[in-house]
């Protein structure tokens, strides 16, 4: 053992831990490790995964706390501090925003850590003086601080807290009250849920929230009585329009406090865009206007890096290149296209084909119109054949961004990201990267004509039908496609 480790004599008690009895604290060492041993294995339950994530935070806190009391330059045995740190684990608890040890977790820390040191390089017994717990314990705090965040969450209105409004994460136990803080919280993404307070308040929808490391997540969310005036949530809630100025006779792109009073009440004076313009609205993400856009990478997980531009070339880590965004607003998760002659490839083109009566208005469309006009086509196996049915199986074996119900997404939820403050493409691009000018198929058949169906064009945002063999240059695409259903809702509340 290094000299410079500060340690007490043989004879010196620390905590009621006299130095001749370690020994005895050795054996309860080996003790806890045949009772670790004998722990029940097996399938893990939802509860159990749940506690995973708390553990997590339990076992940065333990395996902190005893590489720094036994020094940086020791190596520890591995399999002792994997066991020892799971037994740690469970005398640690978090209250008030603090990780805090139970009362047997200093004693049998300074065993573990002894027996798990090499005998070449420990203590003349399993003994630390308080300087050395203390820089442990101060270690152990700093290292889950950047593995975990907060989160805070204000319920409206008053009556509805009065009447007993709480949330918590889902899968979780504790019920927290509005504006109450959760902390050590793993970092990513998170779902909420709302407290049931009876038939006379509706709770909202579970919610969606990213935390990150350090920080504090907000999000407020809103009871609605049952027996009021206010008209039922729709599916999911409407983006706005992308216009944030206005207009007089001649001119576009105008402020509006100039156009206030000649040219009142226009699109830009209103919405979740013009809340954007003042600074007045609260994004998870970030986007044009009131869009609120999160890039996700190929698990679904949110980027580290949000605010990097695209590459063809580029890597995850970087925030260079991303497979899906999710729409914080709608609870939609889109695909994002690619120009990699792959799967995704924004130069493919498909037939819009649907073989269940029950959502293709009475005309199932073609399954193989046009032979190899994108990626991967084999005329031995309908599988590959390019028609939209058969490019969401595609999409769904692949399990883009960790999931496997995605489906094509309908008219109204393809106009959701249309941008009408532009043109060439109406869509933002710095979020839904490679989508273009061109047409995109929809899942809503034409009720007129069966042979038809509803498509959105990205050069201008406008909507109409064609017919579903149609692959002209600039035919509609599978693009834009959504996950279901739990996302659908995801964000919404």
């Amino acid at each position: 053992m290094s000299s410079s480790r500060p340690m007490l004599s043989h004879r010196l008690v620390t905590n009621g831990l006299h130095a001749r009895r370690w020994p005895r604290l050795i054996l309860v060492a080996v003790s806890a490790l045949l009772l670790a041993a004998l722990l029940p294995t097996g399938a893990t339950s939802v509860a159990q995964a749940n506690e995973a994530d708390t553990m997590s935070v339990h076992e940065a806190y333990v395996t902190t706390f005893m590489q720094t009391l036994a020094g940086a330059d020791v190596i520890l045995n591995e399999n002792l501090r994997a066991i020892f740190t799971r037994i740690l684990a469970r005398q640690l608890d978090e209250e008030a925003g603090q990780v805090n040890e139970g009362n047997a977790f200093e004693q049998l820390a300074k065993v573990f850590t002894f027996v798990a040191s090499p005998p070449d390089n420990r203590p003349p017994g399993p003994v630390y003086d308080a300087a050395t717990v203390d820089a442990a314990r101060t270690a152990a705090n700093a290292a889950i601080a950047t593995t975990t965040g907060s989160l805070q969450i204000t319920l409206e209105p008053a009556e509805a807290v009065a009447a007993g409004a709480q949330w918590r994460r889902v899968n979780t136990d504790s019920w927290f009250d509005s504006e109450e803080i959760e902390t050590n919280i793993p970092i990513g993404g998170q779902t909420v849920q709302f407290r049931d307070i009876g038939d006379d308040w509706e709770a909202p929808s579970n919610a969606g929230i990213t935390i990150s490391a350090g920080e504090i997540a907000t999000l407020t969310r809103t009871y609605r009585l049952v027996d009021d005036a206010t008209p039922p949530a729709a599916a999911y809630p409407l983006n706005d329009t992308g216009i944030d100025w206005c207009a007089d006779g001649r001119n576009n792109n105008l402020d509006c406090s100039e156009t206030a009073f000649d040219y009142p009440g226009q699109d830009g004076d209103y919405g979740r865009d013009a809340l954007a313009r003042e600074g007045r609205l609260d994004k998870v993400g970030a986007g044009h206007a009131g869009f609120d856009f999160t890039k996700l990478d190929a698990n679904g997980d949110p980027l580290s890096i949000q605010d990097a531009a695209w590459s063809d070339d580029g890597l995850e880590i970087d925030g260079t290149r991303w497979s899906c965004v999710r729409d914080n607003h709608t609870g939609l998760i889109w695909e994002v296209k690619t120009d990699d002659g792959g799967l995704h490839d924004r130069g493919d083109r498909y037939n819009w084909y649907n073989t269940d009566p029950a959502t293709n208005g009475g005309f199932e469309g073609f399954a193989n119109a046009d032979g190899a006009i994108c990626d991967g086509y084999d005329g031995s196996d309908p599988g590959t054949y390019c028609n939209t049915q058969a490019y969401v199986s595609r999409v769904n074996a692949q399990g883009l961004c960790g999931a496997s119900d995605w489906r094509l997404p309908s008219v109204d939820e393809l106009l959701s990201i249309v941008s009408n403050d532009r043109t060439g493409p109406a869509i933002d691009t710095n979020y839904l990267a490679n989508a273009g000018s061109s047409w995109f198929w929809s899942s809503s058949p034409n009720a007129y004509n069966s042979s038809f169906a509803w498509y959105v064009d990205f050069n201008h945002g406008h909507v109409d039908s064609y017919s579903k063999a149609q692959r002209h240059t600039r035919s509609p695409r599978a693009r834009g496609t959504v996950i279901l259903p739990f996302v659908i809702r995801l964000a919404f509340g």
